[in-house]
């Protein structure tokens, strides 16, 4: 069981790592490429090129309602000409980039998205509970969302002989649009082995 604070360093280092950059540019401003190595776009102004992560693919092809797993099959020649297709004929249209690392797209989303990022929320939850002693029951940082699980020992009730229970949060967010920040409230049964959670 870590700490809040090995938790949020955790989240620092990862932004440190990634050193995200928000961009929003006119679809048309871009070329979509694909190669055996890399699936990329292509600035069609300087030549800049940047590489698509997975996730980013998705929402790419999503804008455009293509089936991600269909698009996988196709040969690389029909995905050019399928996806660029749609990116020059949507005149006007932009989109919110997520860059990290320099050139690499991990979210394509729409021009009004905002992220929270991690590094933020987490600052926050940290200063909250600064002078407050918690455990971290569980957490998880994985590349489309974060997770975590804190308890507040000093809640401690024994609701009925051996049933013990701790108050606590849910805390998840996801800084590429796959949900929104959300925390929750729960009641934390230290009597089931896996931790039954009463929201």
């Amino acid at each position: 069981m870590i700490t809040l604070e090995t938790f949020y360093d955790k989240v620092k280092e990862r932004y440190e790592t990634l050193q995200p950059e928000d961009i929003v540019r006119e679809q048309e401003q871009f070329l979509y490429q694909t190669t055996s190595e890399a699936e990329k776009l292509v600035s069609l102004g300087n030549g800049q090129q940047f590489f698509l992560q997975e996730e980013a693919l998705k929402q790419l092809c999503g804008r455009y309602e293509i089936p991600f797993r269909f698009f996988q099959r196709m040969p690389a020649s029909l995905k050019n000409l399928t996806l660029n297709h749609f990116i020059q004929n949507n005149p006007k249209s932009r989109s919110f980039l997520r860059i990290v690392k320099g050139n690499s797209v991990r979210a394509i989303l729409s021009e009004h998205y905002t992220p929270f990022d991690d590094v933020l929320l987490f600052n926050i939850v940290t200063r909250l509970f600064e002078n407050t002693p918690v455990e971290i029951e569980w957490n998880s940082l994985t590349p489309k969302s974060s997770y975590c699980r804190i308890l507040l020992p000093e809640t401690e009730t024994e609701i009925k002989k051996g049933d013990v229970v701790r108050i606590g949060l849910n805390i998840s967010n996801s800084e590429i649009g796959m949900r929104a920040v959300r925390i929750e409230a729960l009641i934390y049964r230290l009597i089931c082995s896996n931790g039954l959670i009463v929201p």
